[in-house]
């Protein structure tokens, strides 16, 4: 039988190194010298992001990984300065 604790450390190290993945994917994305290898990079970081997504709905539904929500003040302080137009 597995340790609860073992598990918990093990997904979360995955989960780590999934998003670490994403991350080099996408600045892959942003310097890729042609269309073809953009897309083929678009294409991964996408598979990471669902990769991503399932492990931490497998981490919340165990409990490990909180989900806290966002303040409403802080969200309308975020919408404006986006919908501000650049100087």
């Amino acid at each position: 039988m597995t340790n609860p604790s073992d598990d918990r450390e093990l997904l979360c190290s995955v989960l780590a190194g999934e998003r670490a993945a994403a991350a080099g994917y996408s600045r892959a994305a942003g310097e890729a010298a042609t269309p073809a290898v953009r897309q083929k990079f678009l294409d991964l970081l996408w598979d990471e992001h669902q990769t991503v997504d399932a492990l931490s709905q497998e981490l919340r539904k165990r409990g490990w990984l909180p989900q806290i929500p966002a303040d409403p003040e802080h969200l309308r302080k975020v919408q404006k300065q986006l919908e501000a137009p650049l100087p």
